[in-house]
Order: structure tokens, then sequence, then C-alpha cells
């Protein structure tokens, strides 16, 4: 592809064939405008904006002339359309800004006042942008605030149905809270197998109770030394009905569910021995009684000669089995 030369600039000299006689022309703001650079400038544009082709297979004749007519035509360059210059955003003024600049100076022209026009325009985009990020905070705030009065509203004002005031009859029982941290129970209900159920402060009717197992907690209020269970407190626990009932009314005085509930449990499995031990004994007269039936059973087999009967069993294979201990 071939261009024609480039029409000179008006500033050459020393020629006197040009394929263009060189113009000048003024724009609509007074600027002079050189038609030979334009036309390089426009030139140089056209031949970046070619696109890449293949190169085309030419035929060889017999005689080693390429065929011209297997070549591919000649495209007329695209033209790419001028890039648009980027417009700087408007600088944001503050009101005392403006006042200080249409203070000093009275004869503004237009291009000054639209300068200061779109940074008034940025000023108050930027506090609507502000006002509304600041709006949105609190209206957030606001709605987790009304879900914790919500949330203490649910909460229990009275007992619950089968539960009392904790006033430390258990005081082992706490309850997680959120954040690592932990309450003691509120309201709490003692069930018939050993455990208890619990609710916190800050717990409804909505929620679901806490369980654990109750047990009695060491005293640490005491300096006296650890002792262990004298004879007359063990007859107690495990001696007649009446001495148990004595024992049960003072421990529930002193307002403690967990020593209480293993003073119960303590009697409860002592009972559960006693019962083991009285069926063992039976299972072992038991025992000794079958032994006894077997004794006499053998005494029977001895003078009767029974193994002088079978005499020809004794070389039959036998498969193994326990050997009984007489």
């Amino acid at each position: 592809m071939q261009f024609p030369s480039p029409p000179l600039s008006p500033m050459s000299t020393g020629s006197t064939t040009l394929y263009y006689p060189a113009r000048v022309l003024c724009d609509t703001d007074g600027t002079l405008v050189d038609l030979a650079d334009l036309y390089h400038h426009q030139q140089q544009l056209a031949i970046c904006s070619v696109p890449p082709r293949t190169q085309p297979i030419t035929q060889m004749s017999s005689n080693g002339s390429y065929n011209i007519s297997n070549e591919l035509p000649n495209k007329s360059p695209i033209q790419l359309p001028p890039q648009p210059a980027l417009t700087p955003a408007p600088i944001a003024l503050s009101p005392c800004t403006i006042e200080t600049t249409l203070c000093t100076q009275p004869d503004i022209n237009a291009t000054l006042l639209r300068s200061i026009t779109n940074g008034l325009l940025q000023t108050i985009a930027n506090h609507k942008a502000d006002t509304a990020i600041t709006t949105k905070a609190y209206e957030d705030q606001l709605h987790g605030l009304e879900q914790c009065v919500l949330h203490y509203e649910g909460t229990f004002d009275a007992p619950p149905e089968g539960f009392t005031l904790n006033h430390r009859q258990v005081t082992s029982f706490h309850i997680p809270i959120g954040d690592g941290l932990y309450q003691e129970a509120k309201w709490i209900c003692l069930n018939n197998d050993g455990t208890v159920l619990g609710y916190s402060s800050t717990q409804g009717p909505n929620e679901q109770p806490y369980i654990i197992n109750l047990y009695a907690e060491a005293d640490t209020s005491t300096n006296s030394p650890i002792k262990t269970l004298l004879v007359w407190f063990q007859h107690m626990l495990t001696g007649p009905g009446g001495d148990f009932q004595i024992l049960q009314t003072t421990v529930a005085d002193t307002n403690d569910w967990g020593l209480a509930c293993e003073i119960m449990q303590y009697r409860e499995i002592d009972d559960n021995i006693t019962t083991l031990v009285v069926k063992l004994e039976g299972y072992q007269r038991d025992i000794d009684a079958t032994w006894a039936s077997l004794m006499s059973c053998e005494s029977c087999l001895v003078p009767a000669h029974a193994i002088e009967h079978v005499e020809p069993l004794h070389n039959v294979a036998r498969k193994p089995r326990a050997i009984c201990s007489g």
C-alpha cells in the first residue's frame, strides 16, 4: 500500500513542486491549523489501524514469474474514531470558599462561574451521600435496639410453671449467655431423676430450659480438714427409715438441693447393693443345691457299674467339652 507524499509545512523552504499547496486555516477559537501537519497525522493513524492480513499464496509459473492475479486486493485502511478527552471530576467547594471567591472577583467570567457551580453541586452531592450513609447506620442501630427491647420483653416476669426462684439452692448451675460468659440460673425446677432444669434471666417462654445433674459441691467456706463419713452418719444413711427421714429433714433446712440429692442417691445405691447381695445369696443357694443333686446322681451310677455296661464305647471319638470340677 502506498500513500502520496504528505504536503509540506508552510515553514519548509527550498521546494518548488508540492503535492498540495500549503494552506493554513484558523480554528473557531482563532488557533492556527496547519493542514500539512494534520494530513501527516491522519496518515499515521491510517497506517496503525490497518488490520493484519495473512500473506497470499502466490503461484509461480514455469518460467519463474509470479501470477499477480492470485494476490489479494488491497483494502482501504480503517480509520479509528478519535478518543474523547476525559473530563476531570469537579472539585467540591465549601460555601465559605464560594463566598470568598465571589467577593474577591467582581467581574466573573462564564468559565469561572461554571467551575464554581460545578463545585457547589459536587459539595451538595457529597453531603447527600454522607447523610444517606449516616441515616442507614442510625437505622441499623435503631433496629438492633428494637430487637433488644423485644428480647427483654419476652423474658419471664414470674416463675414459669413448676419452677422456683434460685435462692442459692443450686449454685453450680451456670447458663451460657454468649461471648464466653455464663450466668447463674434464675429459675430452677427439680426433677425426680436427680436432674434440674433452669432458665437464665435473659430467657423467655419461647426458649428451651437447660438441664444438669445435681451433685454435692465442695464446701470451701470452712478451713476444717476433710473427714471420712463417721459411723453414726453412715448408720443414718443406711439405717431404718425413721432415722433417714430425720436426716432428710435436717438437710432440707440447709436449702442445698445438691446435698439433698446426693444423700438420696447414696440411700438408693445402698438399697440396690442390698438387693443384689440378697439375689447373689439366693443364686449361691441354688448352685449348692444343684451340686448336691449332681453328687447324688453320681453316687447312684458308681454302684450300678455303669462304666462296665458301656465299655465298648471307650474308644469312640468324642468332641471336646468343658471339664466339670466337683
